[in-house]
């Protein structure tokens, strides 16, 4: 068996075979092809609605897959580690830093943002459903958790670890054959607010489609009838629009174009061969 040598090195095992010990790949998969630095921000009279229960006992109820993966699993974790501990039913809050105690967004908040737009703009056209995989399997975003920012007194955006209240909002929820009516009480943050993340995107397959014209546009779209966060469909006077935004800033940089081997099919004669 040939060993490409610059993608691996050689060593003992404790049984003295001399084996191969991979260190790297043809394109290391925590790289990508295209990378987006963006940010946008809410301005002063809008709001951020935090939209995890802090309720221990809600959140062990909600239903999940029954066959959860690895990453889901994870996840799952840090969110348990990364919520404050409060137990107000009713009460749903941004999640915090497990360093600095900010108040953030969560990455998949975003990406599940950047896919409603996705199906609101290009549902029923032919590319739709390849455009919809590559958010999902093509696309990172990063941070993990993206701190929400707000200018300090000496004009520096520091992270903001206090929310400004809670929001107490009536609402009738109806489930036949029941009627209840119910206190959200969301946590908010009121703007001048900003968000940065960056966007990795792996242009092969699928996600040749991931352009940049075309995600910006798709976050241009979510900022203005999407939005982001909880309650977003709550607009008025008081309130504000919660989880509206603008872009105000995108960098796109190209670092590398790799593709992947391609797929040999087997010869009819080593076919016609091996099933002999």
């Amino acid at each position: 068996m040939t060993v490409k040598r610059a993608y691996t090195e050689g060593y003992v095992s404790t049984s003295g075979i001399a084996v191969t010990k991979p260190v790297g790949t043809l394109f290391p998969l925590r790289e990508a092809t295209d990378v987006w630095q963006a940010q946008v921000e809410i301005p002063a009279g809008g709001v951020l609605c935090g939209g995890m229960s802090s309720s221990a006992r809600a959140r062990s109820e909600m239903p999940y897959p029954t066959r959860i993966t690895e990453l889901q699993s994870i996840a799952q974790q840090v969110s348990e580690e990364t919520l404050p501990d409060l137990e107000s039913p009713g009460l749903t809050v941004f999640r915090r830093h497990p360093e600095s105690g900010a108040l953030c967004i969560s990455a998949n908040q975003i990406r599940t943002m950047l896919q409603e737009a996705a199906k609101a703009v290009y549902e029923g056209k032919a590319e739709y459903y390849r455009l919809r995989s590559a958010l999902r399997r093509n696309l990172r975003i990063e941070p993990t958790l993206i701190p929400i920012l707000r200018p300090s007194s000496e004009g520096e955006w520091e992270p903001v670890v206090k929310p400004d209240g809670v929001l107490e909002l009536p609402r009738l929820v109806r489930r036949p054959p029941y009627e209840r009516s119910v206190l959200q009480q969301p946590e908010f943050v009121r703007g001048p607010i900003r968000l940065q993340f960056t966007l990795h995107a792996m242009r092969i397959g699928a996600g040749e489609v991931l352009t940049d014209e075309v995600l910006r546009f798709l976050l241009e779209y979510a900022g203005q009838f999407v939005k982001l966060g909880a309650h977003r469909g709550l607009e008025d006077t008081w309130h504000g629009e919660p989880g509206r935004f603008t872009v105000t800033a995108w960098e796109h940089r190209q670092i590398g174009s790799p593709s992947a081997p391609p797929l040999k099919a087997r010869s009819k004669a080593r076919k016609d061969e091996s099933e002999g």
